[in-house]
C-alpha cells in the first residue's frame, strides 16, 4: 500500500514544500543572467546547462535549487517556466 511507504510520503512532502518555494519572487531574487540562462536551457532541453545553472542557484538559494530540480525530475518544465518573471528572457 503506497500510503504506508515512508519514501513515498517524504517524496510527496518534499515536492509540496518545493512548490511553496518555487515562486516568481524567489526567481526574481536570483541574478538575471542565471534566470535567463535557466529559461534558455530548459527551452533547449540542455541538461548540462541546466545542471550547471542549478549548481549556481544552489550557492545562493539551495532550497529553491532543490525545488526546481524536483520539478525538472518530474518533467514539469512548464511549472518552472511559469515562475520566471516576464522580461527576463533574452531576445533570440
Amino acid at each position: 500500500m503506497i500510503a504506508n511507504r515512508p519514501d513515498m510520503i517524504s517524496a510527496g512532502k518534499v515536492r509540496e514544500d518545493g512548490e511553496k518555494l518555487l515562486t516568481r519572487e524567489a526567481m526574481a531574487a536570483l541574478p538575471t543572467e542565471w534566470v535567463n540562462n535557466l529559461k534558455q536551457a530548459i527551452e533547449n532541453v540542455d541538461m548540462r546547462a541546466i545542471a550547471s545553472i542549478l549548481d549556481q542557484i544552489q550557492t545562493e538559494n539551495a532550497p529553491l535549487a532543490l525545488a526546481i530540480q524536483s520539478c525538472l525530475d518530474n518533467f514539469d518544465y512548464d511549472k518552472v517556466l511559469a515562475v520566471i518573471p516576464e522580461g527576463t528572457a533574452q531576445p533570440m
